[in-house]
């Protein structure tokens, strides 16, 4: 049977858990390697850093930055929708940081679906996101 996705265990570690349920593989060997290869992820973690990791495992992704000022819903969705992409969204009240989420096919894995409880986390798929793409981070169109 497929694995259970992965729920963030450290207050910013939405990427790490995002990074894990793309590679199927299990939250805190992510964390481990990712703070081995570049840094302690307390402060949560960086798009380009995520760009790196999946590089090591060979795996050839870019970011898309979508701008909140002149923000396109429909170029957005282009993008978050992509099967396999990672959508960090844009900060907010309840998200004060952004928050990441990666897309399944029949939507986008949250890993901390009951925010804001904290003694049961756990990740589920939602429907919609949760907010506005901040930035996307997507599989490399092959080169011709």
């Amino acid at each position: 049977s497929p694995m259970p996705y992965q729920h963030q265990k450290d207050i910013n570690g939405c990427g790490i858990a995002c990074l894990a349920n793309l590679l199927h593989t299990d939250y805190d060997l992510v964390k481990k390697e990712f703070e081995k290869k570049f840094y302690s992820i307390h402060r949560g973690i960086n798009i380009a850093d995520m760009v790196r990791f999946l590089k090591l495992h060979n795996l050839d992704y870019t970011n898309k930055f979508f701008n909140q000022k002149s923000y396109d819903p429909k170029e957005a969705s282009k993008y978050t929708r992509l099967p396999n992409s990672i959508t960090l969204i844009a900060k907010s009240e309840k998200y004060p940081v952004g928050h990441y989420l990666l897309n399944v096919g029949e939507g986008w894995v949250d890993p901390w679906y009951n925010l804001p409880s904290i003694d049961n986390v756990h990740a589920s798929v939602r429907k919609k996101l949760p907010g506005n793409a901040w930035y996307v981070l997507h599989p490399e169109r092959t080169k011709k």
